[in-house]
């Protein structure tokens, strides 16, 4: 009986041993996709923190544009939070706001956005014209490289860029302009040559988040069909402007 046991006992043991055997390693256990979606979702928790903190940090840059309105003028528009905010309202020239650029150790030019509301009984063309004569009036040294039309605040506009001299220094205009209600509104960004190119991108987000209300209901404008209609036939009309 007990040899009984004894051999039972040895058997089981062997098969333990052969179940041992069998038992894969784990180098075959563990496939290695598992690995990689281990290692990938590992990296994903990792940079969780650095992601939200990129996010947050766009969300409370200094440089995102924050709105801006001045309702006796009836416009809107978004400007970059660090920039310096200057009131004009100069009626002679038809500046009444100015955003200027945060000072950089070394650069004497501020580089500047400026809105300017200006009547102008004419009509748009005539208005185009008299641009493109008093810069080359004024401006004998002025170099056009951008003459043609666009669209600002969803209205028909007209864009130009030049370079001029200034006391000994060259500076660069960006002007896009639109005529409504007998009224040209303009923004203008003037820059050092060197530094152009820096400022250009935000300058155009301005542009593009240009709005005119009304300031006699508070509602943003927006063209009927019939004033659309009428604008694409003036526009069809208009031709190369020289």
């Amino acid at each position: 009986m007990v040899g009984s046991e004894q051999h039972h006992d040895g058997a089981n043991k062997l098969n333990d041993a052969q179940n041992l055997d069998s038992i894969p390693s784990l180098e075959t256990q563990v496939p290695w996709k598992v690995i990689i979606i281990g290692l990938t979702v590992g990296s994903i928790f990792a940079s969780a923190p650095f992601a939200v903190s990129y996010l947050l940090s766009l969300l409370t840059s200094r440089h995102r544009l924050v709105p801006y309105a001045d309702s006796n003028n009836g416009i809107q528009i978004q400007r970059p939070l660090d920039w310096e905010v200057r009131k004009i309202n100069n009626n002679f020239i038809g500046d009444v706001v100015e955003f200027i650029s945060p000072k950089i150790e070394g650069d004497s030019f501020f580089e500047a956005v400026t809105i300017s509301v200006e009547k102008f009984s004419g009509t748009f063309k005539q208005y185009t014209q008299s641009e493109l004569q008093d810069i080359k009036l004024y401006l004998k040294s002025a170099s056009i490289t951008i003459n043609r039309y666009s669209t600002l605040a969803d209205n028909k506009a007209f864009e130009l860029e030049y370079t001029t001299k200034e006391r000994s220094k060259l500076t660069k205009y960006w002007k896009k302009s639109t005529l409504y209600n007998k009224k040209v509104y303009k923004i203008t960004y003037a820059a050092n040559v060197a530094d152009y190119k820096k400022y250009f991108p935000t300058v155009e987000l301005m542009a593009q988040s240009f709005k005119i209300k009304s300031t006699l209901v508070g509602a943003f404008i927006v063209p009927t069909p019939h004033a659309k209609h009428v604008q694409q036939l003036e526009y069809g009309r208009q031709h190369k402007v020289y």
